[in-house]
């Protein structure tokens, strides 16, 4: 995961470039944050080994230079201080992992491959052809 993550982090600002200048055929740009739970309300990190983390994906995406703006599109597990629907801020250095479609298969989204590689052959072909998602 570790490695998925740093090559997410890589290829970041080819990303954010897309996201605010969207070309053609491109659609759903979302982001994983990793969130936790403190006092009432959450925090962010990046850091996958954290006790009692939950990474989720938001999307529609307002970005002020490193500064984002974007909806909770999952339903929390685990945390209990945030609701899918709520709309989050944060900064670029708690972006863990990124997405958007083009032309109907998924860019970027490499923390799935880890998970995607230690599962059947038969789901990672699946989600190849299905999907566009290359694992290497």
């Amino acid at each position: 995961m570790a490695k998925a993550h740093e090559k997410s982090i890589g290829e970041l600002d080819g990303f954010l470039e897309k996201l605010r200048n969207p070309p053609a055929g491109t659609e759903n740009y979302s982001l994983k944050l990793g969130f936790k739970d403190k006092d009432k309300s959450v925090v962010l990190t990046t850091d996958q080994m954290a006790p009692d983390v939950e990474f989720m994906w938001v999307y529609q995406i307002e970005a002020s230079g490193d500064h984002f703006t974007a909806l909770l599109g999952d339903r929390p597990e685990y945390i209990h201080n945030i609701k899918q629907g709520d709309r989050v801020a944060f900064e670029k250095s708690d972006i863990f992992d990124w997405l958007y479609v083009e032309n109907g298969k998924i860019k970027g989204n490499y923390t799935a491959c880890p998970l995607l590689l230690a599962g059947p052959k038969e789901q990672l072909d699946q989600y190849r052809e299905i999907y566009g998602i290359v694992c290497d």
